[in-house]
């Protein structure tokens, strides 16, 4: 079953949720919305001037965004709407930042998808003492959503133009090294989320449909909408609730977020160190 969450977004790419603030999305005007898991009520706390794709919360309870629009990673204070450039100045080139995950030493990994078809893409770490950024990986084939694995040793990658998703270590003189995981033919994969019991959940942007996948089953159908109403383009995805329950994705082609009811699973949660 499928449930719509909020109206009027301007076409969702990014969510997140954090326990403190709620659940946030992004809108391609460079909206930051605060959409209520229950009652569905939105409001606009912040603006960016760009167009935003993914978003995840970190240190200090801020929200951090990549905003293809200006080209440039965010930091956005919810409460007061300030909103900074964190990645000028540390020697960036960007051509599509795209999403991104903190890791529990406070290193920002965010994927810069390239060009479609010319296998440009890139993962990228800010370092938490603000020094330059390192190039993790590259050649990557339109980097998109990328979610940190339970040890937190290796980041999920999805790679949207090949389609499918690889592993890609972080870990002493493997650190950078991938592999492929999971082959996705005639689809387009977008975003990703890791379930507790070790699982993953993605999110197609075509078809319109979100997959659960496990080393020891392989892919599987959580959720498809042949119509496109209620799944829309789905993109970045989010487990939601005090006890991550709830699976929520963002709707590019939409105007709201959607909620998988009764998706069976339960999102992976890591307290952060810094």
């Amino acid at each position: 079953m499928l449930k719509r969450i909020g109206t009027g977004l301007d076409h969702p790419e990014g969510v997140a949720y954090s326990e403190t603030h709620g659940l946030y999305c992004g809108g391609e005007a460079g909206q930051i919305y605060a959409v209520d898991l229950d009652t569905g009520g939105v409001r606009i706390v912040a603006n960016t001037g760009g167009f935003l794709l993914g978003l995840a919360f970190g240190p200090g309870g801020k929200l951090f965004a990549c905003d293809i629009g200006r080209s440039a990673v965010l930091r956005i204070d919810v409460e007061t709407g300030e909103v900074e450039d964190i990645s000028a100045g540390r020697g960036l080139q960007l051509v599509a930042p795209n999403y991104l995950a903190f890791a529990r030493d406070g290193t920002l990994y965010f994927t810069d998808s390239g060009n479609w078809g010319d296998d440009d893409g890139r993962l990228l770490a800010l370092p938490p003492s603000n020094g330059p950024a390192q190039v993790i990986a590259e050649g990557l084939a339109f980097a998109n959503g990328i979610a940190l694995g339970a040890t937190g040793d290796t980041l999920f990658v999805v790679e949207s133009s090949t389609p499918g998703v690889s592993e890609v270590s972080l870990s002493g003189s493997d650190r950078g090294k991938r592999s492929r995981i999971i082959e996705m033919p005639e689809t387009v994969p977008d975003g990703i989320a890791v379930c507790r019991d070790g699982s993953l959940v993605i999110a197609c942007y075509r078809p319109d449909t979100v997959y659960g996948w496990s080393s020891e089953s392989g892919l599987s159908v959580i959720a498809s909408d042949f119509t496109g109403l209620s799944l829309s383009a789905p993109t970045n995805v989010v487990f939601a609730g005090k006890t991550r329950d709830r699976l929520v994705t963002a709707n590019l082609a939409g105007y709201h977020l959607t909620e998988v009811i009764d998706a069976g699973r339960q999102g992976l949660w890591m307290e952060f160190t810094f």
